[in-house]
């Protein structure tokens, strides 16, 4: 899927990591750890055809994202973010793999992501001594479908509906009947009257800890996604630089929305962590 890949590569080159802003400040810089446990895997889904069927009407495929590219995107706006709010302060990056959630129950996953960079904080007892601040960022998690989008629905990645949602008729025309769909269809959809789209979507959860004792003080799920119109009948014909741009977009805008519903209203660190091993987790 050349043009998932480039999709994926594209988010990167959008905008170059952010650095520290230093600002004179009376009192002694705050310092804010900021974690991105995003993972490495961008989704694609598309609706399909579902006639007598009990299977669920969607096509699913994740891509390996390579070079911790989601958790830097994460860590990006982050930076941004934080250095608007505290000019000051001085902000730590961490950068950890999302845990293989992949046979627990969707209500339970977004817990399953905290727990699991819990885990890992655990192990920083010295460096957290010196942390005001700990923010962290995961997948979050949405069961049902809305707003038109698919169901089950995590993380990062592009929801494709090449299915049309109109009348037929005004379908093989090109364009959307705003009176709506079939007589007995499920759903219509209306986007600048295009009767086909692809959106990118972040599904983000945003959490701050308590670098004492790494309790959870605020949680917050943020779910932002933005549709474009694609051709019907070459659904895979779609602009990848629109997409790509819209995806950025809507990262940077889910954390700042993140953090300002979370009340967050110098130098940068990145640190790398591995995956906690068995006798980590059991601490």
């Amino acid at each position: 899927m050349p043009k998932h890949w480039s999709l994926i590569a594209l988010l990167l080159s959008l905008s170059g990591p952010a650095g520290a802003t230093e600002t004179p400040a009376a009192a002694p810089p705050q310092t804010y750890a900021l974690v991105a446990a995003m993972g490495g895997q961008f989704n694609i889904v598309s609706e399909v055809p579902n006639v007598g069927s009990h299977a669920e009407p969607y096509r699913r495929t994740h891509l390996a994202v390579a070079g911790d590219l989601l958790n830097r995107l994460v860590l990006q706006d982050l930076d941004q973010t934080v250095a608007g709010i505290d000019p000051a302060s001085k902000r730590v990056f961490l950068s950890m793999p999302a845990p293989n959630l992949e046979h627990v129950g969707l209500d339970q996953r977004e817990q399953g992501g905290i727990d699991a960079v819990v885990v890992q904080l655990k192990t920083m007892a010295q460096e957290r001594r010196g942390w005001h601040h700990i923010l962290v960022v995961t997948p979050a998690y949405r069961a049902l479908d809305k707003n038109d989008m698919a169901t089950r629905l995590e993380g990062m990645g592009v929801f494709v509906e090449p299915l049309c949602q109109a009348n037929p008729a005004n379908c093989n025309q090109g364009f959307f009947s705003r009176e709506g769909g079939n007589i007995g269809a499920v759903r219509t959809y209306v986007a600048d009257g295009d009767n086909t789209f692809a959106a990118p979507y972040s599904y983000l959860a945003v959490w701050e800890l308590d670098p004492v004792t790494l309790q959870v003080l605020s949680h917050m799920r943020v779910f932002k996604e933005d549709k474009v119109g694609i051709p019907q009948f070459d659904p895979m014909a779609m602009d990848i630089h629109l997409i790509a741009a819209r995806m950025e977009k809507l990262i940077r805008t889910s954390i700042r929305e993140g953090l300002h519903r979370n009340g967050v209203s110098g130098h940068v660190e990145v640190i790398e962590l591995k995956e906690p091993s068995a006798s980590d987790a059991a601490h």
